[in-house]
């Protein structure tokens, strides 16, 4: 892909064809090939000085949705509603449309400015437990598959302050158990 020539270096061209230089003494003395020189020169003597300026707006993706659905989107959003809440009203409401995905619906959020802060969420102060068996935690697991399709369930008794395991109780009792 051929590089952009400057907007100086364009009206440079205008003005050097302007004062009678050919276009291969213009392209030699601006150092860019001759059909970029031409084409510059015909942009100008179509559009004028106005279609000059550099193009970068045209560039980039565009968007496979119309204004409908940006509009549909800015209607729906009100305060906590996430991206995908609102994909799920618009493809509820409106099944005839395309509807984008929730991750791009974020994105135009964060383009616009207009998307919600991330929630930290803070992890708990452990420091009220500092004196061993001051504090048990008590855990179970219900019917858990083994590797051998076995299905079982434990309590697990565990010390805050060391994160030490107590004790450890598998249910069903294993065969050798009397219980």
């Amino acid at each position: 892909m051929p590089k952009p020539i400057p907007y100086d270096v364009r009206l440079k061209i205008i003005r050097d064809r302007k004062a009678g230089k050919s276009f291969v003494k213009i392209a030699q003395a601006v150092n860019y090939s001759l059909s970029g020189v031409k084409r510059i020169w015909r942009q100008f003597e179509a559009q004028g000085l106005e279609d000059l300026e550099l193009g970068y707006h045209r560039c980039g993706r565009s968007s496979p949705f119309s204004d409908e659905i940006h509009q549909l989107i800015s209607s729906i959003k009100d305060g906590d509603q996430g991206a995908p809440f609102i994909r799920s009203v618009l493809e509820h409401n409106h099944p005839e449309l395309r509807i984008p995905h929730e991750r791009t619906i974020q994105r135009w959020w964060k383009a616009k400015g207009e998307n919600r802060a991330k929630v930290i969420r803070r992890h708990s102060n452990k420091d009220w437990t500092k004196e061993v068996h001051h504090t048990w935690q008590i855990d179970g697991k219900e019917q858990v598959q083994l590797a051998n399709k076995e299905r079982v369930s434990w309590m697990n008794v565990a010390d805050e302050a060391s994160s030490s395991v107590l004790s450890t109780t598998v249910f069903p009792p294993g065969d050798n158990d009397q219980s």
